[in-house]
C-alpha cells in the first residue's frame, strides 16, 4: 500500500519478472519495475483485505509498517 505511488524498485523482489505484485494506492504508480504489478485503486484498510482474500485469494497477510 502506498500513498505516492513511488515504489523501492531497486529492491531484489521488483527485479524479478516472475513474481506478481499487487500494490494497493490511489494514485498512479511509478513503475520501473520487471516484475508484473497489479494495481488495485484501494486504500481503506478493510476494502484492501476483502480484495486480497476474494480477488487475490490471500488467505493472511503479515503486516510490517513504517511510521
Amino acid at each position: 500500500m502506498t500513498r505516492s505511488g513511488a515504489l523501492p524498485v531497486a529492491a531484489p523482489l521488483f527485479a524479478d519478472p516472475g513474481i506478481q505484485i499487487v500494490v494497493f494506492s490511489d494514485s498512479e504508480l511509478d513503475d520501473g519495475s520487471a516484475a508484473d504489478l497489479v494495481h488495485e485503486p484501494v486504500t481503506d484498510p478493510a476494502e484492501v483485505l476483502a480484495a486480497l482474500r476474494h480477488r487475490h485469494n490471500v488467505r493472511s497477510v503479515l503486516l510490517e509498517g513504517g511510521p
